[in-house]
């Protein structure tokens, strides 16, 4: 399989699919962020340290959305384009997030958005990927088929 591009001869995807994935990614981190966190506190009587390493993890996917927006925001014209090309593969999706997160880096003044920007994106490709496997797996036969 070419990382670079989209498995198969897929239709190319419409901008509705993209806005969806992208927002079903960037509220799941925040929701993941929330369950990572009430795992912290289970965790805090008996292992104080771990309980402290997740409880920092869900804070950061927690307020995630507070930055992520403008990420998505900003790769979502390119995603679009790369797609209408049947060039937008999962390695695609990281190289594009990871070069996002290099420019957006000095601009929000984190490392965050370098080290979150590429798996972001490729999590949106697995979101895209998935509806559009089912889409396809469950779409009516062509109409002059037998």
């Amino acid at each position: 399989m070419n990382f670079l591009r989209w498995p198969g001869e897929a239709k190319p995807l419409h901008w509705v699919t993209l806005l969806t994935s992208a927002v079903t990614v960037w509220v799941g981190a925040a929701v993941l962020g929330i369950v990572v966190a009430q795992f912290a506190r289970l965790l805090s009587d008996s292992h104080a340290d771990l309980a402290l390493m997740a409880g920092g993890i869900g804070l950061v996917l927690l307020f995630s959305p507070l930055y992520s927006w403008i990420g998505f925001l900003i790769a979502l014209p390119f995603e679009y384009w790369l797609a209408r090309r049947q060039f937008f593969g999962w390695g695609m999706a990281l190289l594009l997030g990871t070069a996002i997160g290099a420019v957006l880096t000095p601009i929000l003044d984190t490392i965050l958005p370098l080290f979150m920007g590429g798996p972001m994106l490729v999590l949106q490709w697995l979101v895209i990927a998935t509806v559009e496997r089912g889409r396809t797996r469950f779409a009516p036969p062509p109409a002059d088929s037998p």
